[in-house]
């Protein structure tokens, strides 16, 4: 996961965050290539809602905020604050 971390913080709009809470929402752990075949089937298939969340918001050090980072943020806070069903 650290490894991912880096990765995303230098290409953060073709890396993902590979971490476990956001395996969790997709239902699937330890299966790298599963796991982002279906977190790219989810990105297009929510691209429009998606750029509607990153739309002009930044980063703390004022980069442009991926749509990688924002589906991150929001799967891994929808599933550490168990808000309700995942997809």
């Amino acid at each position: 996961m650290t490894v991912s971390k880096v990765l995303h913080r230098l290409r953060p709009s073709l890396v993902p965050v590979y971490d476990s809470l956001v395996q969790d929402f997709y239902g699937i752990r330890r299966d790298p290539p599963r796991f982002y075949t279906a977190l790219h089937a989810d990105m297009i298939a929510n691209g429009s809602l998606i750029a509607e969340w990153t739309k002009g918001r930044r980063t703390p050090d004022d980069r442009p905020l991926s749509d990688l980072r924002v589906v991150d943020i929001v799967v891994w806070h929808h599933v550490r604050t168990n808000c309700g069903v995942s997809a």
